[in-house]
């Protein structure tokens, strides 16, 4: 039997990992747009951010079906000590943020920046990061749950 505090680690990593690949394509283009001096509004990027919500969805039916696997192996688990793994995911998870952190810069430097282009970037970089913390956040929780 797989010990379930593996089964959550191994959903954040591939969970946060996809969507940071999801997010860093979206970034890319907002990017190319902003050195092309094109016209940059929400409503401009709806077709991309339509294309980047399915991504999400993909990065993260596996590991939902990890989590659902995790929490119904949970009882006959015993593990007392999941503290490798529940630092593995705040690892993961530092890396994730550190990224989106730098991805905002990244973005922001090129060009002049109006607050309208800033107010943009603000807003797809914390809805990137909220999507890649979720399904720590339910691991975290779950190994929580577990001591």
């Amino acid at each position: 039997m797989v010990n379930p505090a593996w089964l959550f680690v191994l959903a954040a990593i591939i969970a946060a990992l996809g969507i940071l690949a999801a997010f860093k394509n979206l970034m890319l283009h907002v990017q190319e747009r902003i050195e092309q001096n094109e016209e940059l509004s929400m409503q401009s990027l709806q077709k991309k951010q339509g294309q980047f919500f399915i991504r999400v969805a993909m990065s993260e039916s596996i590991p939902l079906l990890l989590i659902v696997f995790g929490f119904i192996s949970m009882d006959s688990s015993k593990e007392q000590n999941p503290f490798i793994p529940l630092l593995l995911i705040l690892a993961v998870l530092i890396f994730v943020l550190f990224q989106v952190i730098n991805i905002r810069r990244n973005v922001l430097g090129f060009g002049e920046t109006t607050t309208e282009l800033k107010n943009i970037v603000n807003t797809l970089c914390f809805l990137g990061g909220a999507l890649m913390c979720a399904i720590p956040i339910i691991s975290i929780v779950a190994l929580v749950i577990m001591m």
